[in-house]
């Protein structure tokens, strides 16, 4: 190689030398590098993050949610990979009924840290929240997988299992968590009712005498242990539950709906009407109106008012069929038939009892047929045709529908009649 091509290269190789040692000791006297800005940058940004996280969290401790909501935006928008960032935000965003932006944030938390315990929990009431019990279920079993005694997720499991008919499995979820938590008087609660569902009447009551024991203001629990005492044959009893759950709550539909239904099989009928015309005003929805409608019909009947109690009932099949009309829930094919048999729109014979041939699942096929022979056999009753009515009565307790209100006033009525309910 030529010597001068050779020192002009080396000449050149030295001087990058130099100019890259002398900016390195520019950059240590002045504190910085080139290299380490961005670094140093990230890292801030990140411990901002984190605070932003622990304010958001305390703002919507105290109500907050808005001012939660925009704390957490920036954390999120300063460190991307922030898992408690997105988690505190599903959770704020499902307080503030953002249903469908909490599930994006926890389905993010654990994409970027897969079996977050928090995350998959979230995701999985989430999932409660839209119906899709497949997806809740899969996320409880994950959190389960991973911390065995987690209880609510235990409980939230046992609750999914017991929307399912899956009772018995519901009660071992049930108590697990009382076993752990021998106090949660809202698992004592879930279990009582649960047992009541398998015909397990006196554990239900053992139960549920333990939740009102923790918390004697639990005015669902009140009612639930006042429709076991009504399966029971124990009116009184019921009476004072139905009470006291409205002493907490006068809002309370479902207390007024059995009250005024207990009045009814008890000859009250001033009592029945004022329950259930409460009990109208206090729903929301028209579908939840077809119980105590039917039954209005019956009391007014017996109060020898049958022009209003046929223009009433006649009045509210209108609304249910206008309400679906325009998109609202659909009017049961049993409801209907029933109303038209008893305002004497079709002969009995048209209307027979569900035959399990359109599909239903066995479960609702038995809650129907409970309704059916309830109903029936009232008119029948209505009659004087108690001959025809005992027999009803009996095939609708054939059904077990502990929880149905027609299978509670059935025993009531046969309890009444001084009848053997088999």
């Amino acid at each position: 190689m030529n010597d001068s091509r050779f020192r002009f290269h080396r000449h050149r190789r030295a001087n990058i030398w130099r100019r890259l040692v002398a900016g390195s000791l520019f950059f240590s006297l002045i504190g910085t590098s080139p290299f380490s800005n961005a670094e140093e940058n990230e890292t801030e940004n990140a411990k901002r993050s984190d605070r932003l996280v622990q304010r958001g969290r305390d703002l919507r401790k105290i109500g907050d949610l808005q001012g939660s909501r925009h704390d957490l935006n920036e954390a999120i928008r300063l460190n991307p990979y922030n898992v408690d960032a997105y988690v505190q935000r599903g959770i704020t965003r499902a307080q503030a009924k953002d249903f469908d932006g909490s599930y994006f944030d926890f389905e993010k938390a654990e994409e970027i840290d897969p079996g977050n315990i928090t995350a998959l929990f979230g995701r999985g009431l989430m999932h409660e929240m839209k119906n899709d019990i497949n997806g809740a279920m899969q996320d409880f079993e994950a959190v389960l997988r991973l911390k065995p005694d987690h209880n609510m997720a235990t409980y939230k499991r046992g609750i999914l299992k017991f929307g399912l008919g899956q009772y018995e499995e519901a009660i071992e979820d049930f108590t697990k968590v009382i076993d752990r938590k021998p106090r949660s008087a809202v698992t004592l609660s879930a279990r009582g009712l649960t047992k009541m569902h398998t015909g397990d009447l006196a554990g239900a009551i053992d139960d549920l005498d333990s939740a009102l024991y923790v918390n004697p203001r639990l005015y669902r629990t009140l009612f639930a242990r006042g429709k076991v005492y009504l399966l029971q044959g124990k009116r009184k009893a019921a009476l004072f539950d139905f009470e006291k759950a409205l002493q907490i709550n006068r809002q309370y539909p479902d207390a007024y709906l059995l009250r005024g239904l207990v009045h009814l099989t008890m000859d009250r009928y001033e009592e029945a009407l004022a329950d259930l015309e409460k009990t109208l005003s206090l729903y929301k929805n028209p579908e939840m109106e077809d119980p105590p409608q039917l039954l209005l019909w019956f009391t007014r009947m017996y109060l020898e008012r049958e022009d209003e109690a046929n223009q009433r009932l006649a009045r509210h099949l209108k609304k249910r069929l206008a309400h679906e009309e325009e998109g609202g829930a659909e009017i049961p094919d049993w409801y209907a038939a029933q109303v038209r048999f008893q305002l004497g729109e079709v002969k009995e014979n048209s209307r027979a009892a569900p035959s399990g041939d359109d599909g239903e699942k066995p479960g609702k096929q038995n809650r129907l047929r409970c309704k059916y022979y309830y109903y029936t056999a009232l008119h029948k009753l209505l009659h004087k045709d108690a001959e025809t009515a005992i027999p009803l009565m009996r095939k609708c307790l054939q059904t077990d529908q502990y929880d149905a209100i027609e299978y509670i006033a059935a025993g009531l009525q046969l309890r009444k009649l001084r009848v053997k309910l088999e």
